[in-house]
């Protein structure tokens, strides 16, 4: 069976099965031994896939400014989850 194949293949398959698939997937790209770069995946909606896609178009010199600015704008709950966030996306 060809790569494409395998793809088309997945089209037949029902969501449980995609699921479990997926988180196959994931598992063995966390197990792998750590390299240079990572992979992290996540989720986001759109304005915040926006922010970050912004985030890491600044150069790294700017970033901390960046991120004062936006936490100067949070309640101290979200400031505290944007922090952890936003770092690891800086790195």
């Amino acid at each position: 069976m060809t790569g494409q194949g395998r793809v088309d293949g997945l089209d037949a398959l029902p969501d449980a099965a995609l699921h479990e698939l997926l988180a196959r997937i994931q598992a063995l790209l966390l197990d792998r031994p750590p390299a240079a770069t990572s992979l992290a995946v996540e989720v986001v909606e759109a304005d915040e896939a926006r922010l970050l896609a912004i985030s890491r178009a600044l150069p790294v010199e700017r970033r901390p400014k960046a991120l004062a600015a936006v936490e100067r704008t949070l309640t101290p709950a979200a400031s505290a989850r944007a922090r952890g966030a936003l770092r690891v996306s800086f790195e």
